[in-house]
């Protein structure tokens, strides 16, 4: 479970630095959007959005095995 949490968390870290290299416009955005909202807006959106989503799976990861180790002790 460590090793799952640990991958989760990095591709995390990966994707937030993949969207602070789009809002600098390093890397090109891939999404067309309208004129409402620019398609370098939306990139960076969609890649803290997916960063946010592993991020949260890799803690989720990393606290299960102390939760099942916790109960185990006290029954």
């Amino acid at each position: 479970m460590a090793t799952i949490s640990l991958i989760f968390t990095l591709l995390g870290l990966t994707t937030a630095a993949a969207g602070v290299l789009t809002l600098f416009e390093i890397l090109s955005p891939f999404i067309t959007a309208d004129l409402a909202l620019s398609s370098m807006l939306s990139t960076t959106l969609f890649w803290w959005a997916i960063s946010v989503i592993l991020i949260l799976a890799g803690i989720a990861f990393g606290v299960y095995p102390s939760i099942t180790n916790h109960k185990a002790k006290n029954d």
